[in-house]
């Protein structure tokens, strides 16, 4: 029998605890969420057992909600099934794929994910500004510019939470997340124009749209911390020939939260509507992004201003 390998992370601020019979996965596990341990107590387990699987390469998996607890996901060369009521996900996974950072976002992110979502992790497809205990969220479609203002703002030396997707815990009071680690963003090979450290980057992950993005770990300095109390919707447009700044209502903010494409996919759709109700409460505002991602700075620094 397979001496069984178990190392616990926090992920979110929640206790994650994953086994496998292969060492390599838990030491994947930990590299991609090293933020340190909690006890786990009414944490989420991924439990992963390797094997050789025939088929593909490159058939992509299939999620399918079973029903409103039972998630499964499969491939040829994977199948996982998830209790989220139990917190408890089962994978087997031909160990050859291991090394692919595609199938280790399916382990380490989705499936994951997916788990603290009854967690009171809710996820919502923005990227998350840090200042002190403050978190400003940049909501709006997909290429619109999130991770590359996100990137400026890095650069700047405030913190990010999260490029692409934050997660909103509602109790005992609000807080914003990420994964609990500082964030790693990922950038359109485009940037490599913009931002000469970035030149000789590689497009190292691949979207599930096939679209390669350059990915740009960040470390923790000083001032970082993994989570905010106090959180502001920015409601994020194009506009290279007129730039600008307004202030966005409660009822804007909402209704776009809730009319975002994602929305539809959301297995929480109640747990969603008060999520977007808390973060919609003190208004926000609408910035129409420039041509330029230096100048939208001045834009930042008001709204965390305001945010005061």
């Amino acid at each position: 029998m397979s001496r069984l390998h178990s190392v616990d992370l926090a992920v979110a601020g929640v206790p994650v605890r994953v086994t496998s019979d292969a060492r390599a996965v838990c030491d994947a596990a930990a590299l991609r969420h090293p933020a340190p341990a909690l006890p786990f107590v009414n944490g989420c387990l991924l439990e992963v057992r390797t094997t050789r699987a025939a088929g593909t390469r490159t058939a992509q998996p299939v999620w399918l909600d079973v029903d409103a607890d039972h998630v499964t996901v499969t491939a040829p060369w994977l199948s996982a099934s998830l209790d989220l009521a139990g917190a408890v996900a089962t994978v087997e996974l031909d160990d050859a794929r291991l090394g692919e950072p595609a199938v280790r976002r399916i382990l380490f992110e989705g499936v994951i994910y997916s788990l603290l979502r009854r967690k009171d992790r809710h996820p919502i497809h923005a990227a998350a500004i840090l200042l002190d205990d403050r978190a400003l969220l940049l909501s709006g479609r997909s290429g619109v510019g999130k991770s590359t203002l996100a990137y400026v703002a890095a650069r700047a030396g405030m913190h990010v939470l999260a490029d692409d997707a934050s997660k909103v815990q509602l109790a005992p009071a609000l807080r914003v997340w990420g994964d609990g680690s500082p964030a790693r963003i990922h950038l359109l090979e485009s940037a490599r124009r913009d931002f000469a450290e970035l030149r000789d980057a590689p497009a190292d992950w691949v979207t599930p749209a096939g679209i390669h993005k350059i990915t740009v770990p960040l470390v923790a300095h000083d001032g970082w911390r993994p989570s905010a109390s106090v959180a502001r919707v920015c409601l994020l447009t194009r506009d290279t020939a007129h730039s600008s700044l307004r202030r966005a209502s409660p009822d804007e903010i909402e209704r776009a939260i809730m009319d975002a494409p994602e929305a539809v996919y959301d297995r929480e759709p109640a747990q969603r509507a008060r999520v977007a109700a808390a973060l919609a409460a003190p208004g926000g505002w609408h910035f129409a992004l420039p041509g330029s991602p230096e100048d939208a700075l001045p834009a930042l620094t008001r709204m965390f201003a305001e945010m005061s």
